[in-house]
C-alpha cells in the first residue's frame, strides 16, 4: 500500500512548467512536525490537478493532499547517483479561506464561505 494524506501549508507560490503536452506542478508544504517544527514536504502534480493548483493556491493556503509517495533516480554526468522522493498528489481539498481579500482569482468568495473544495486528477 502506498498512500500518503497531508495537511499543510503552501511553503511558496506553487511552480508549473510543461512537458511535452502535460502541465506539471511543483510545491513544497509545510506540515507541522511539533508545535515550533515543520517538515518541507515536496509534491507534484499533472495537467488538471496542476491548473487548479496554480490558480487557487498561493504561498500559506492550508490544503490536505492525496496521493502516493513516488522516488526518482538518476545518475549525472559524473556517475553520480541521485534520488528524489516526493508525492505524486491525486487530490487537493483547499481546507480553510485566506485572510479576507488575499485569494487569487474567482476563488475568493468560494474560500471565504467556510466550505471545503475537493479536486481530484482526471483518470
Amino acid at each position: 500500500m502506498n498512500t500518503v494524506q497531508l495537511l499543510g501549508r503552501f511553503a511558496k507560490d506553487p511552480e508549473v512548467r510543461e512537458a511535452g503536452e502535460h502541465l506539471i506542478g511543483t510545491f513544497a508544504l509545510a506540515v507541522q512536525r511539533t508545535e515550533k517544527l515543520a517538515d518541507f514536504i515536496q509534491c507534484q502534480t499533472f495537467d488538471d490537478l496542476t491548473e487548479i493548483v496554480e490558480k487557487y493556491c498561493k504561498k500559506g493556503d492550508l490544503v490536505a493532499v492525496c496521493g502516493s509517495l513516488r522516488t526518482d533516480n538518476w545518475e549525472d554526468e559524473d556517475g553520480e547517483r541521485h534520488w528524489r522522493t516526493y508525492v505524486n498528489v491525486s487530490r487537493v481539498d483547499f481546507c480553510r479561506a485566506s485572510q479576507k481579500g488575499e485569494g487569487k482569482g474567482d476563488k475568493d468568495e468560494e474560500k471565504q464561505s467556510g466550505t471545503t473544495k475537493k479536486y481530484r486528477r482526471k483518470h
